[in-house]
């Protein structure tokens, strides 16, 4: 017995008993669970168990298989046999069973739920039919039944999830929808449109309630022509060009204002009305008369930004220093109208 324990791979225990050796696996754990047994009878007969299971004798497993009955005065070739069938039990692995397909597991009669109450490493909880054949290669995960419910399973879950997407939603269409169903959807769409109608009244009554209180009066003529400008298409208002657009806008905003000296000019308008003014004070004027335009005073500020100085600078001014050193000349004026040039481009003069 010895030395049959030293010749067996880890995990594997012998036991004599009942006349004959029990050979069994260990699972790797604390607990004492015997997951695989052979048993040899003194006899010559074998009997190997999985799982608390006897193997079937259609099982591939008996094709290398033979009966070695003990002898005392020889018993090396039963012990040989012994070492030669459990490494051939040692070759094989537990069947992994169907993992997937959980919700259809009720609907196979034949198969039963393994929980894995031996602890193996290779599945854990799998659904395994009856006519399961336990023991594998190790190249291989299921036995051939195995594989067989796996399919059928796959296939009812296809067939399931086409049938699931034939079904029509419950947005497609109210001609699928039960009666109750119906109404509800109805009543739903009813509290929609009065919810809807009674923000468009509040929203009116905010409107009317602003144009009270900041609205701007307007003669027939003027309102006319504005009112035909903000309904014209887009199209028509695409063709106008950018100082036309600004134009506009600068007239409206100037009318709304409640105090000339309020209104914040465009640039735009700005250098048009400098252009005009440069050319003929009596022409800005009679279109001031027309249009709403910047003031004179306003203009003054624009065109006044630097205060004019002298364009020979005074001899008393200008300091000579020694030959060594650097004379600092006095800018010219062309550097005073440089930077009056730049801050006419900063507030947007031509």
């Amino acid at each position: 017995m010895c030395n049959l324990k030293k010749i067996l791979s880890t995990n594997w225990v012998p036991i004599v008993k009942n006349n004959g050796i029990h050979v069994g696996l260990l699972a790797p754990i604390q607990s004492f669970i015997v997951q695989r047994s052979l048993f040899f009878s003194v006899i010559g007969g074998i009997t190997a168990t999985v799982h608390g299971e006897s193997l079937p004798e259609s099982h591939d497993f008996w094709m290398n298989v033979d009966n070695v009955a003990f002898k005392v005065h020889d018993p090396e070739p039963f012990v040989t046999n012994i070492v030669r069938v459990t490494s051939h039990l040692r070759s094989l692995e537990v069947c992994c069973g169907v993992e997937e397909f959980r919700t259809l597991w009720k609907s196979e009669s034949d198969a039963h739920v393994d929980r894995n109450l031996f602890q193996e490493m290779r599945h854990g909880e799998v659904l395994r039919p009856k006519s399961c054949a336990l023991l594998v290669p190790c190249h291989k995960r299921r036995c051939h039944d195995c594989i067989k419910v796996r399919r059928r399973l796959s296939d009812r879950k296809a067939a399931a999830d086409k049938q699931l997407d034939q079904t029509p939603p419950a947005k497609k269409g109210d001609k699928y929808c039960s009666s109750a169903e119906k109404k509800r959807r109805s009543k739903r769409k009813s509290a929609r449109i009065d919810s809807l109608k009674r923000e468009n009244r509040r929203l009116r009554m905010k409107i009317a309630k602003l144009l009270r209180q900041q609205g701007v009066s307007l003669d027939p003529t003027t309102s006319t022509d504005l009112a035909s400008i903000l309904e014209s298409s887009e199209e028509d208002l695409d063709k106008l060009t950018y100082f036309q657009r600004v134009l506009i806008e600068q007239q409206i905003k100037a009318a709304k204002a409640k105090r000339p000296c309020g209104m914040r000019w465009h640039p735009a308008i700005i250098r048009f009305a400098l252009a005009i003014r440069a050319k003929s004070g009596a022409a800005y004027e009679e279109l001031s008369e027309v249009l709403s335009l910047p003031s004179e005073r306003t203009l003054y500020d624009y065109s006044h930004a630097m205060s004019p100085k002298g364009s020979v600078p005074c001899l008393s001014t200008i300091t000579f220093e020694r030959d060594d050193q650097v004379v600092e000349p006095t800018p010219f004026p062309m550097d005073d109208l440089d930077r009056m040039e730049t801050e006419r481009s900063i507030v947007g003069i031509a």
